[in-house]
């Protein structure tokens, strides 16, 4: 009696902790992932990544902002856009 007790609990174990593993997005090659949610997210124009607005390296452009994820890839993009 206690190892069918073990096994149906080990099952029900199982089950629960599987059941929501469908929260996992699959993203397809050359694709960026959505921002996770909840934080005002912005997407780098040079790598394609998301980063929180809060601390993204900005550079401003006529009246636009661009947001990036590492000086790196800002000095990438304003490289590319003196060039």
């Amino acid at each position: 009696m206690g190892k069918l007790l073990f096994f149906l609990l080990a099952i029900a174990i199982l089950y629960y902790l599987f059941k929501n593993d469908k929260r996992v997005e699959k993203v397809g090659e050359g694709e960026t992932p959505p921002p996770p949610e909840g934080e005002d997210m912005v997407l780098d124009p040079q790598c394609k990544t998301y980063i929180s607005k809060l601390e993204a390296f900005r550079v401003k452009e006529g009246d636009k902002v661009h947001y990036f994820c590492s000086p790196e890839c800002r000095d990438k993009f304003v490289a590319r856009l003196k060039g």
